[in-house]
C-alpha cells in the first residue's frame, strides 16, 4: 500500500471469501501505518444518498422565518440552524449558514433520579444504563433533533432517518471487520453501540452528527 496516498478499500470484498483476508490486511495496514481512508462499494444504498442529497437545496431555500425558527439557540443539544455568519470559529465568523442534525434520542438530562431509584452497584441484574448518571450536565448534548414542518419540506424527516440508519448499519459493520483485522474477537464493541441487550433503551444508542451546511 502507498503510504503517500490515501487508502481506497473495497468494502465488497468483506462479502467474499477469496478476497476477505486481502481486505482484512489492507484495513490493518491503513488504520495501523497511514491513519486514514475511503471506502468504496460501502453498500449504502444509492437511491437513499440521493433521495437525502436532493433534499438540500430546499432544505436551504426554507423561508427565512421557518429557518430561525430552528435555531439551535432553541435547543440544549446543540441541534438546529445556525444562520449565515451566526457562529464565529477562532474570532472570526464563519460565513456560511448550518443545519446540524444527529440521532434522534429522547432526553436524558437528569432521568436518572428514576431509572437508578433502588439500585446499588453491587446488585449482579444492575445494566449499564442504571449504573449511569443522568444528572452530569454532559447529558443535556442527547436529544431530539428539530426537524422543519413536514408541509414545508414534505419527508425530509424519513429521507434523513434512512441515510442514517444505512450509515449505522455500514459502521457496525466496519467496526467488525476493524476488530477481526487486529485480532480482537467480533462484537467486543458491540456494548458501546447498545447492542449488549435486544431490548435496551435506546439512551445507551451511539450518538451521529451530521453538519449540513452551504457557504
Amino acid at each position: 500500500m502507498e503510504h503517500d496516498l490515501i487508502p481506497i478499500l473495497d468494502l465488497s470484498w468483506a462479502q467474499q471469501p477469496s478476497k476477505r483476508p486481502e481486505l482484512l490486511q489492507q484495513l490493518h495496514a491503513a488504520l495501523f501505518d497511514v491513519g486514514f481512508l475511503y471506502v468504496s462499494n460501502h453498500g449504502v444504498s444509492q437511491s437513499i444518498i440521493d433521495r437525502l442529497m436532493g433534499m438540500l437545496p430546499p432544505l436551504f431555500a426554507l423561508d427565512r422565518d421557518e429557518k430561525a425558527a430552528l435555531s439551535k439557540l432553541n435547543s440544549p443539544h446543540f441541534l438546529g440552524y445556525s444562520g449565515f455568519a451566526e457562529e464565529t470559529t477562532l474570532g472570526k465568523q464563519d460565513l456560511r449558514e448550518q443545519f446540524d442534525f444527529a440521532t434522534e434520542l429522547p432526553v436524558v438530562y437528569d432521568f436518572s433520579k428514576s431509572v437508578q431509584s433502588g439500585h446499588t452497584a453491587s446488585k449482579p441484574l444492575e445494566t449499564e444504563i442504571e449504573r449511569r448518571d443522568f444528572s452530569k450536565l454532559y447529558w443535556r448534548l442527547r436529544g431530539p433533533n428539530q426537524w422543519p414542518a413536514e408541509e414545508s419540506l414534505p419527508g425530509f424527516r424519513k429521507a434523513f432517518i434512512d441515510y442514517h440508519d444505512a450509515v449505522q448499519e455500514l459502521s457496525y459493520r466496519f467496526v467488525h471487520l476493524i476488530e477481526e483485522a487486529f485480532g480482537i474477537p467480533p462484537g467486543t464493541f458491540d456494548h458501546f453501540f447498545g447492542k449488549e441487550r435486544a431490548d435496551a433503551p435506546n439512551t445507551n444508542k451511539c450518538d451521529r452528527f451530521y453538519h449540513l451546511n452551504t457557504a
